[in-house]
C-alpha cells in the first residue's frame, strides 16, 4: 500500500512500453488492488515468504527464479534483498536508496545505486563516500482529481497526513499537538484525517483522547491509491510533519492535487517544494511553528501557489521522467 510500491508499478506500467520487464514480490503480503494495476504484459512472480520468516525454501527460490530469467538488469528498492542474492548477480545489481541513514551495512553488497533525492544523495556521499545518482521519485500526475473552489463547500478547514502511522519518523504526535494548540486558541472549524495504519496507531488514539480532540481528529485507517488520487482534492492542506524524510512522494501528490502543502524542515520534503518556494514548511519538530503554519495557511489565498507547485510536480516528479531517467542509468551500467 505504500507510496514506493506504489511508485514501482507505476514506473514498470512505463518501462514496459520499451523493455522487457518482470516482477518478484518476494513476501506474501501485497495489496490486490496494486497488483491489478500492473500491466498485463509484465510477467509477475510471488515467492510467497511469510513476514519474519527464518525459512530458506524463499532465498534459493528468488535465486533460482534470477539464474532462470537471466535479467539483464536486477533493480532493488530494498536494502536487504542485497544479502540474499548470490555473488554472481552483484554486477548487474541496482539499488534504489529511498532514505536517508540507512545502514551502512547493505552497501557492500550492490554495484551500482541511485538517490531519490538530494538529502539521500549528500547522505551517502558523506557517511559512505559514494556518489549515488540522482532519480527523483514520479508519480502519475494526471491520476489526481484537481481542488478547485468547489471541491470543499464545508466551512471546516480539512487537513490530511498521508503515510505509516509511526509517529518517530512521520511526526504524527507534532501535528496532533499542533491541532490542540489552535483549538486552544478558538479555531473550531479544523479537522485532521490520518490515512494509513501502522505501530503508533493505539500512541496516536491514546494521545488524542488524551486532549479531547477526537471531534477534530480521526484515524482512518489505510485507504486505496485510487481514493488518495481521487480525494486529496477534498482536503484544504497535506501535512507532512516526519522528522526525517528521504523525499516524500505524498508531498507531490498533494502539489499534484493542487492542494497547499505544509512539510518539516527537513532536505527530501524542503527538496520538492524548492525550501518553500511551491508550499510551506515549519521548523523540523516544532509544535508550536507548525500550528502557527497552519493558521497562516488557513488565512491566506493560495490560488497561485498550488498552481505554481503542480507545474512544478508536472515536470520534476512525473513517474514518465523517472522511468525513462531509470532506463538511461541501465544503459549507463551495462557499458561499465
Amino acid at each position: 500500500m505504500g507510496g514506493l510500491e506504489t511508485m514501482l508499478v507505476n514506473i514498470i506500467n512505463e518501462q514496459i512500453k520499451e523493455e522487457k520487464v518482470s516482477l518478484i514480490v518476494i513476501n506474501e503480503s501485497f495489496d490486490k488492488t496494486l497488483i491489478k494495476k500492473i500491466d498485463s504484459r509484465i510477467k509477475v512472480y510471488y515467492l510467497h515468504r511469510h513476514l519474519k520468516s527464518k525459512n530458506i525454501f524463499p532465498y534459493l527460490k528468488l535465486n533460482f527464479l534470477l539464474l532462470k530469467l537471466a535479467p539483464t538488469i536486477i533493480h532493488c528498492h530494498a536494502p536487504r534483498i542485497g544479502m540474499i542474492l548470490l555473488p554472481t548477480f552483484k554486477k548487474k545489481m541496482l539499488w534504489t536508496i529511498h532514505d536517508t541513514n540507512i545502514d551502512e551495512k547493505y552497501f557492500k553488497y550492490y554495484s551500482h545505486y541511485c538517490s531519490i533525492s538530494k538529502s539521500v544523495f549528500n547522505d551517502v556521499k558523506r557517511r559512505i563516500g559514494i556518489e549515488a545518482p540522482i532519480i527523483y521519485n514520479g508519480i502519475n500526475v494526471s491520476d489526481f482529481k484537481k481542488k478547485d473552489k468547489t471541491s470543499n463547500r464545508s466551512n471546516i478547514f480539512n487537513i490530511v497526513q498521508v503515510s505509516r502511522l509511526m509517529h518517530e519518523k512521520k511526526g504524527q504526535h507534532i501535528l496532533v499537538m499542533a491541532v490542540k494548540s489552535l483549538v486552544d486558541k478558538g479555531y473550531n472549524n479544523i479537522h485532521v484525517d490520518f490515512i494509513g495504519n501502522g505501530k503508533s496507531y493505539e500512541y496516536l488514539k491514546v494521545l488524542i483522547n488524551k486532549y479531547n480532540l477526537i471531534n477534530y481528529i480521526t484515524l482512518q485507517g489505510e485507504k486505496t491509491n485510487n481514493w488518495i488520487a481521487e480525494h486529496l482534492c477534498d482536503y484544504d492542506l497535506v501535512c507532512q510533519p516526519s522528522l526525517f524524510e528521504g523525499f516524500g512522494l505524498t508531498v507531490a501528490e498533494g502539489m499534484a492535487a493542487m492542494v497547499p502543502v505544509l512539510v518539516s524542515a527537513n532536505e527530501g520534503p524542503l527538496e520538492i517544494i524548492e525550501n518553500g518556494k511551491y508550499g510551506y514548511c515549519f521548523k523540523n519538530g516544532d509544535i508550536e511553528d507548525c500550528s502557527l503554519k497552519i493558521e497562516q495557511i488557513m488565512n491566506t489565498d493560495n490560488t497561485k501557489l498550488v498552481y505554481d507547485a503542480y507545474k512544478r510536480v508536472y515536470n520534476n516528479f512525473n513517474i514518465e521522467e523517472t522511468a525513462k531517467n531509470y532506463i538511461k542509468e541501465y544503459n549507463r551500467i551495462l557499458k561499465i
